[in-house]
């Protein structure tokens, strides 16, 4: 299930290829009255759900859809990261979407409380983009100056403390 008819012809092409059987649909997960007894193994969103003017409901459908012991797998915007305080303070980035008219943040609680009715919770925060826009919009990695000269190790604990991404898993 998707939001784009483009994602669900590529996921297509994918089960074609790999030959696999599937059912696909299209679907608003905050209106998810078109699905009947439908329940999934696993419900993945990664990068839409932050974007969702009624996060709360597309959760609560989310867990209507999903099967007992079904695995949910999700992304959410840190507020607790170098990127939302960059935007906050006026340092937008290209790739960070600034403006948009909604990119929820979370913290490690909020997300606990968002998903609640879920267990096995695990959240892994990453993703801190290192590169120069210029360049990195003609495809060359180049690593802004001040992330040129930090050891990796260094790179890693700042990723791992102040990432932009929650990488979240949880069970029905």
């Amino acid at each position: 299930m998707d939001l784009s008819d483009v994602s669900i012809e590529l996921a297509k092409k994918r089960f074609e290829i790999f030959k696999l059987k599937g059912t696909f649909l299209v679907s608003n997960v905050e209106d998810v009255d078109n699905i009947d007894n439908t329940s999934f193994d696993l419900i993945y969103s990664f990068g839409v759900l932050h974007h969702t003017p009624n996060i709360e409901k597309a959760v609560k459908n989310i867990w209507k859809m999903l099967r007992p012991g079904g695995e949910f797998k999700l992304m959410l915007y840190a507020k607790n990261s170098l990127k939302y305080f960059q935007i906050k303070d006026g340092l937008d980035q290209f790739e960070a979407q600034s403006g948009v008219p909604i990119a929820n943040v979370y913290t490690e609680k909020e997300v606990k409380n968002l998903l609640k009715d879920f267990h096995s919770i695990s959240i892994v925060q990453t993703h801190i983009f290192p590169y120069k826009i210029e360049p990195y919009k003609n495809y060359i990695y180049e690593k802004q100056d001040y992330f040129e000269c930090m050891p990796k190790d260094l790179f890693e604990c700042l990723e791992k403390n102040m990432g932009w991404h929650l990488c979240i898993a949880c069970k029905k």
